[in-house]
């Protein structure tokens, strides 16, 4: 993009006349028309909701790896020792610090379950 000082372009249009204002009344058109192009894109259909899994808690949740099965599991094997929650994490393929939210009821959190 070239900008021009106000100087400068006094003396394009002394030597170019109405060529310098055509070609500022085109960079003008194009920048409009590539605005117009940019709010278009490829028209999306409606979704179908039977293929739409909400993002919720849990298992409600489509990105979910475990379910309340698998987490009741982890808590009932759970003895408190140390390392027992990179264990869990490398079983499951879930970070350590969910399987500790787990452990600590913080996360997939459970009124019936309190931990020790």
């Amino acid at each position: 993009m070239i900008i021009l000082t106000r100087q400068e372009k006094q003396i394009l249009e002394k030597e170019l006349g109405s060529q310098v204002i055509d070609l500022e009344k085109e960079i003008s058109f194009l920048k409009q028309e590539i605005k117009k192009a940019r709010g278009k894109g490829k028209p999306r259909g409606i979704p179908n909701p039977a293929n739409l899994k909400p993002y919720g808690p849990g298992e409600e949740n489509k990105n979910a790896k475990l379910t309340w099965e698998i987490v009741n599991e982890i808590r009932s094997k759970a003895t408190g020792g140390k390392g027992e929650s990179n264990h869990i994490a490398e079983k499951y393929k879930i970070s350590r610090s969910q399987a500790n939210r787990i452990l600590k009821n913080e996360s997939w959190i459970d009124q019936n379950f309190h931990p020790s």
